[in-house]
């Protein structure tokens, strides 16, 4: 499905966005027919393409173009590089914490249980748009590898934990978000450059792998302006 997107992202299909049909796509993917069938079941429920009865399936021109669809599960990482921005780090460390029952109930583990915790002020062109803390479940990630210490080595650049994640084997099916409004306190103050009580907006994503176990939970506070986040929503009719 990566390759798919990538291609409606990149203009692949021409002026008027229409797909292949299904044969001729699993011909260029090298993936079977039902793979393609549920890969567009997907993109059209993320609202990048639509299918229209008698006609074909089409690229939702208006959506592909917008930057940072909430509905697209991507992480701080992209969306900087979405904006035109390149995507760094300041203050990144990584460390670990007894779950209390918050972490623990977005994790789906007994409060108490040992968490890695990463966090990060993250900077567009050099300039301070999020802060982040991830919350990552160490004792159902250690048959992969996924031990503090490679956590540590990880931490010190912009990259993506997604893929870091998938790096090791580990994938990120899906997230489940919220968006609620902050005040930045004085620690988050300092690390955004900004006045103590201003304005930030708080996004908290539970995500999934394939089997519906959570995999980490992630705080992200945004600097309002920089990253402009936008949402699909389907109409009624």
């Amino acid at each position: 499905m990566a390759d798919l997107r990538q291609a409606i992202a990149s203009g692949a299909f021409g002026t008027n966005g229409q797909l292949p049909s299904e044969p001729a796509l699993s011909q260029q993917l090298g993936v079977s027919r039902p793979t393609v069938r549920e890969a567009i079941a997907v993109l059209e429920q993320e609202g990048l393409v639509i299918r229209r009865h008698g006609l074909g399936t089409f690229v939702m021109s208006a959506v592909v173009e917008l930057p940072n669809i909430l509905n697209v599960n991507t992480g701080i990482t992209d969306m900087i590089r979405s904006a035109g921005k390149d995507p760094g780090a300041r203050k990144a460390t990584v460390s670990t914490m007894a779950a209390d029952e918050r972490i623990a109930g977005q994790l789906g583990i007994m409060p108490g249980t040992s968490v890695g915790v990463i966090e990060r002020t993250r900077t567009a062109d050099d300039q301070p748009v999020a802060l982040t803390r991830d919350f990552v479940r160490l004792d159902h990630l250690s048959s992969h590898g996924l031990l503090p210490e490679r956590l540590q080595s990880f931490v010190g650049g912009a990259d993506s934990l997604y893929s870091y994640l998938s790096s090791i084997g580990v994938a990120v099916t899906y997230g489940v978000a919220k968006v609620l409004p902050a005040r930045a306190t004085a620690e988050l103050a300092e690390a955004l450059e900004l006045k103590p009580d201003a304005d930030l907006l708080l996004l908290e994503q539970t995500d999934y792998n394939s089997a519906g176990a959570p995999l980490l939970f992630s705080e992200e506070y945004l600097v309002p302006g920089p990253l402009t986040i936008y949402v699909f929503r389907r109409g009624p009719g």
